[in-house]
């Protein structure tokens, strides 16, 4: 049994669970067990699940897995199912809001599931979430409902707005789950101790990553088969995997470069997470890179006393490997698409400067940006950077997209700019639709999908106006750009599913050589 670790499936993914998807499906169709395990809580998880074709089966998350509810019918609870009091007063709220008073002042308010969000659709009045406040106005209690319908998560508050109690229940309404809060020592407010109720017993934990370490225990115990944990969200899974009690194979999937300047790999000080690693090595059975020269590099920094192996996060799906090619003169030539989350290590006002610089020669040319934005302060500076060059109308901002196949085949050209990478789903997506790639040559990833002057261009690292020369190329030159599209068609090739399973077969299934840690 293989369980990939990370947070939690929200709807917009990051390239971390987009690649713990895309392992599953593989896994799934070659008839090896498998689960994806989530370590946070979230009301909302099992509505995200269908977005990307996986099954309540296909997931076990720790509050469910405490909470009885990994499995559970949809049976949502509306305002006709709950009983007002006659001497509060309704009365009108903001959308999805109903709010009760007494003598004039707020003393319950329900917020309501939207009836459409996610591309979910609820039912009419479904309570998501029952705020409660005392008559000097302080909300001292908060009920969160699952959205398949139960009462999940109760929150206790005091007057400080602090949170004093957790509470979650399974959906027979038993007590599964209680966190207590106090003040440490700078004053701030965090989990103390922590009861979970396993089997007939309480278990008492001084945080929450012992309750994690814990619950991969039990998945351990449970699992009548050779167990494989693999940490892919290295921030919360490593600290979880370092706290299990039990024995099993333990592995550490690195998604991001190692030191702290990507740019000197075998001398720059090692990065927090990896240094965990590190120190914890005798713990762990291997790691897994996506490139072959991040395993070069890291077996050099952890002196050979880990099996670091080299196996791609991402691969090309047989059918699209068979599919036709996108027809060349459906794409809009002179638009470069970019697909990021918004934040400064993509340095996105690098692709700003090679729009400005690319419309001196192309003057319609165009960017088109993808991804969710977890910075809002950086994103504002960029569109003062936009509104500066009076690019407005050149570039624009798109939400995250579960599915892009549509947007890659009809896009000719695609940039990266990041300061590090060390895969990057999108450039191999893009080149297994056509797209012809543009990126500075960084550790890692870029090179991987890049052969130079063949079916793209790798550009020295922060070279702003040899990146803004070679998509003019492109841009004025129909023959090139068809020639080199059909050449990325060729290279992601060689990431398809068949040969990325060879891989994990070799190296991960059919491995006896990974040891029991």
């Amino acid at each position: 049994m293989y369980y990939f670790i990370s947070g939690m499936l929200y709807f917009r993914l990051s390239g971390i669970e987009i690649a713990q998807v895309k392992r599953l499906s593989l896994f799934k169709k070659h008839h090896v067990d498998a689960k994806i395990t989530t370590l946070e809580y979230n009301e909302y998880m099992h509505v995200n699940l269908p977005i990307y074709d996986l099954h309540d089966e296909d997931v076990v998350n720790l509050y469910d897995y405490f909470q009885q509810a990994e499995i559970v019918k949809d049976n949502p609870t509306t305002l006709n199912d709950i009983g007002i009091n006659k001497q509060f007063e309704k009365q009108k709220g903001h959308q999805d809001t109903v709010t009760y008073t007494k003598n004039g002042k707020k003393r319950i308010e329900y917020k309501l599931f939207p009836t459409e969000e996610f591309g979910h659709h609820f039912p009419k009045d479904q309570i998501h979430k029952v705020t409660y406040f005392d008559y000097l106005g302080h909300h001292i209690r908060q009920e969160i409902y699952d959205v398949r319908g139960f009462l999940s998560l109760v929150q206790t508050f005091g007057q400080d707005g602090g949170v004093n109690q957790e509470s979650f229940y399974t959906p027979g309404g038993k007590l599964a789950i209680v966190c207590d809060y106090a003040e440490d020592d700078n004053q701030k407010n965090v989990i103390s101790l922590v009861r979970a109720r396993f089997g007939k017993s309480w278990h008492t934990f001084s945080n929450l990553l012992e309750l994690r370490g814990f619950f991969l225990d039990c998945l351990n115990l449970e699992t009548h088969q050779q167990t494989t944990f693999m940490s892919d969200k290295s921030n919360l899974a490593d600290d979880a995997i370092y706290k299990m009690q039990t024995k099993a194979i333990k592995i550490v999937v690195r998604h991001s470069t190692h030191t702290y300047d990507p740019t000197k790999p075998l001398t720059s000080r090692l990065n927090d997470v990896i240094l965990k690693q590190y120190q914890h090595r005798k713990e762990l059975s291997a790691e897994i890179v996506s490139t072959k020269q991040q395993a070069i590099d890291m077996k050099i920094r952890f002196n050979q006393e880990l099996p670091v192996y080299t196996i791609p996060v991402g691969y090309v799906s047989n059918s699209l490997v068979a599919s036709r090619e996108a027809n060349t003169v459906t794409r809009k030539s002179h638009t470069m698409l970019a697909i990021a989350r918004v934040n400064g290590e993509k340095r996105i006002e690098h692709m700003v400067e090679v729009v400005k610089l690319v419309r001196q020669t192309v003057k319609d040319a165009k960017l088109e940006i993808y991804g969710y934005v977890p910075d809002i302060k950086y994103f504002e500076s960029l569109q003062q950077q936009i509104k500066k060059e009076k690019l407005e109308n050149a570039i624009s901002f798109h939400d995250f997209q579960p599915d892009l196949n549509m947007i890659y085949n009809q896009s000719a050209i695609l940039l990266l700019t990041s300061a590090f990478e060390s895969f990057n789903l999108a450039m191999l997506e893009g080149i297994s639709h056509g797209v012809v790639p543009i990126a500075y040559d960084i550790n890692y990833g870029p090179s991987s999908f890049i052969d130079n002057d063949e079916n793209g261009f790798l550009i020295k690292n922060g070279d702003i106006h040899e990146m803004a020369k070679r998509v003019t190329e492109l841009m004025t030159n129909e023959k090139l750009l068809k020639k080199m599209s059909k050449q990325s068609y060729k290279k992601a090739k060689s990431f398809s599913e068949n040969n990325v399973w060879k891989l994990w077969q070799s190296l991960l299934i059919d491995n006896v050589n990974l040891k029991i840690k």
